[in-house]
């Protein structure tokens, strides 16, 4: 049946997705939604940079931006209409391997998972045409390393509410260790 509106809602708005997980204790970037500059500034001096600024409900990175001071902020928040009633999502910039895991969630309770690894991650490919990105998916999702993506989207499903329904999560890892990126109520793919 897909997801009811509540968790439909949270797998789009990546402000309030982001508090929900947070409020799971899931690790994930600190992010705001922002729709004035004083609100995105006071963000910046309190986060520090990079930062990456994206649409509140996008998907591929179409409309991410990174930035890395002020200038450059600042110019990702007029060209995402941030002034004149647009509102965005601001993200903590998280270092580090990006992947995904998929999952076939049924009754809350994830039925079928797999995971598949970005190269280079998703904002690098998008910004850098001339790359060729690549995705791998690993057929070993069984071997210990996977466990702690596994658990984490686990805990995802059952934080945001997800009853019945494919999901796309996407992750990093790094310095920081595992942090959760957001999520699609929907099968991978940018065109769904």
């Amino acid at each position: 049946p897909g997801p009811s509106a509540h968790p439909g809602w949270l797998c789009r708005d990546k402000p309030s997705m982001k508090d929900a997980l947070r409020a799971a204790g899931i690790p994930c970037a600190q992010s705001r939604s922002a729709d004035s500059f004083v609100t995105a500034m006071e963000f910046a001096r309190h986060v520090g940079f990079p930062l990456i600024v994206k649409p509140r409900a996008g998907a591929g990175a179409a409309g991410t931006t990174r930035a890395d001071n002020f200038a450059t902020l600042e110019q990702a928040l007029r060209a995402a209409g941030v002034g004149n009633g647009a509102s965005v999502a601001l993200e903590e910039f998280v270092a580090g391997h990006e992947g995904f895991l998929d999952t076939i969630a049924i009754n809350g309770d994830v039925g079928h998972e797999f995971v598949s690894h970005y190269y280079p991650n998703v904002l690098e490919a998008m910004r850098e045409r001339w790359i060729s990105p690549q995705i791998v998916a690993t057929n070993r999702i069984h071997e210990p390393g996977y466990d702690e993506v596994k658990e984490m989207g686990a805990r995802v499903v059952a934080a945001l509410g997800i009853g019945t329904s494919a999901t796309h999560m996407e992750w990093f890892f790094g310095p920081k260790g595992l942090r959760f990126s957001e999520i699609g109520c929907r099968p991978p793919g940018v065109g769904q």
